[in-house]
């Protein structure tokens, strides 16, 4: 097999994975896969709800940092549509990963703060099953 991986011996020919996808193997190293969480995931409509008040939120955010800064303002706004040449496009290539990453870390940390909030109220926090004593005792 061309650019396929083998054992160490290499005697058996079978291919092992590259590093870093998911396999069931037993030999994995651990760190390899993430653990399945437990309890219910945060629901759809709410997942959807939450992409939605991120995405305008961080408009507006951007919008507004955009136009202190100075990089956006009427005139430019009426180039992107009116304009000619690729040059009016130079704003999107400032506000549009700015808009991306400020929505998806929004998302991200309010989607994960609500399902820490419901592991929490149904009792199953990943500390509590980790530890089965004081902080500092030796618990082997």
């Amino acid at each position: 097999m061309a650019g396929a991986r083998t054992t160490a011996a290499g005697a058996a020919g079978t291919p092992v994975a590259p590093r870093g996808t998911a396999t069931a193997s037993p030999g994995a190293p651990l760190g390899w896969l993430a653990p399945p969480r437990s309890g219910t995931p945060v629901p759809t409509v709410l997942r959807a709800l939450v992409w939605a008040a991120a995405f305008g939120f961080s408009l507006l955010v951007t919008a507004f940092v955009l136009r202190t800064v100075g990089l956006l303002g009427v005139n430019t706004a009426i180039d992107l549509y009116a304009g000619s040449g690729a040059r009016r496009f130079g704003i999107l290539l400032v506000l549009l990963p700015l808009w991306a990453l400020l929505s998806a870390t929004i998302a991200h940390f309010s989607l994960e703060g609500l399902a820490h909030r419901q592991r929490r109220q149904a009792g199953t926090s990943p500390m509590t099953s980790r530890s089965s004593g004081p902080a500092g005792a030796d618990n082997g």
